[in-house]
């Protein structure tokens, strides 16, 4: 295992839980063995070691490095801790930030960085935006404590060229990403080049997934380059972007979903009965039919197998529960058809296969 970082993080359950969603590497909140039925979770590192203790509601990654824990007051009771919201970096170095007081942290948004930086001086780098709540009302400050915005009553998100601001009655105006100056943006505003194609989705690596023809049965996707041009050409009934430049193409009903490049390099074609594709780096994780689960139930629940690139079946049959992918791993809850939560447990795959099993027996 001396080949893989032994930093990396992902958010691990305690022993008696199957994992449901992802943060940072792989996120799996749980089930305590205890009366009530609250969703706990932990940050652990490749390796199985615990870098904080399994006692937070919410553990969100941010980017480069960082993550934003929530501790609620009756977890914290328990656990001696202090409630609340708090940053750390990879190794759970708390990282320290100022909002008004009585306000509570409910998003960050970093500057842009390196994709694959990380922050280790324990400060938040300059730039980054606290979007913070208080009495129903939100607002939005700097490292500073600086306030962009008044308290009000709205929804602040970042996209991938501005902030947007909605209001109750749903009207949104636009800032430009360091919060500090207003952008004319309305919804329904399309740059020239656009008006080639009925919709562009947001390009990765250079390439945008964009579409011709009418909303339906006639809608066809394809592949653009950043000078608008088709790279892959749009005959297919659906594209979707997996990773990197890899793309999942399926051209026709019946037909096999394709695994290939921006370059149309064909990689592989999916299993026939393979009815929807996910990936992350390298991993591939195919989702098959629904089939019947064998435990005394009749409950119908979909089957996932992982691949690489090159086609290998690295882990999983149809029987095998739904992973979570994040930054090259893939991480699966062992035992699907046991009802007994506590006999599962994580095994953790790269490209390269299964390199960790029973990190959840912390």
């Amino acid at each position: 295992m001396s080949a893989f970082n032994p930093v990396k993080c992902f958010v691990a359950p305690l022993a008696t839980a199957a994992m449901v969603a992802a943060v940072g590497i792989a996120v799996a909140m749980v089930q305590p063995a205890m009366a009530q039925r609250a969703s706990l979770s932990s940050l652990v590192d490749i390796n199985g070691r615990q870098i904080v203790p399994p006692i937070y509601s919410y553990i969100e990654y941010l980017g480069n490095g960082v993550y934003m824990m929530a501790l609620r007051a009756s977890d914290a009771a328990a656990a001696g801790a202090k409630a609340g919201t708090t940053i750390v970096d990879r190794d759970g170095n708390n990282i320290p930030f100022n909002v008004p007081a009585g306000a509570v942290l409910q998003r960050v948004f970093l500057p842009q960085l390196p994709q694959n930086s990380n922050i280790t001086d324990r400060r938040l780098p300059a730039g980054t935006l606290l979007v913070v709540r208080q009495d129903q009302k939100t607002t939005m400050v700097d490292l500073d404590g600086n306030f962009l915005l008044p308290f009000e009553d709205v929804d602040i998100f970042q996209h991938v060229d501005c902030i947007a601001v909605t209001r109750r009655d749903r009207s949104t105006f636009y800032l430009s990403l360091d919060g500090r100056r207003w952008i004319d943006k309305p919804a329904d505003a399309k740059p020239a080049w656009k008006e080639a194609f009925t919709d562009v989705y947001p390009f990765h690596d250079g390439y945008a997934i964009a579409t011709i023809g009418n909303d339906g049965k006639d809608l066809k996707y394809g592949l653009i380059d950043e000078k608008h041009k088709w790279v892959i050409s749009p005959d297919a009934m659906h594209l979707k972007w997996m990773y990197g430049k890899v793309y999942c193409k399926k051209t026709s009903q019946g037909a096999p979903m394709i695994l290939l490049t921006a370059d149309g390099t064909r990689l592989f074609d999916l299993p026939p009965e393979a009815l929807a594709a996910y990936g992350t780096d390298g991993l591939i994780d195919c989702e098959f039919l629904p089939s019947v689960r064998v435990s005394g139930k009749d409950t119908r629940w979909a089957g996932h197998a992982i691949f690489n690139e090159n086609g290998e079946k690295l882990y999983g049959e149809k029987e095998c529960l739904k992973p979570v992918l994040n930054h090259g791993l893939a991480v699966i809850a062992d035992d699907p058809v046991s009802d007994e939560f506590v006999d599962r447990a994580n095994i953790i795959i790269t490209k390269s296969g299964v390199v960790a099993r029973n990190i959840s027996a912390l």
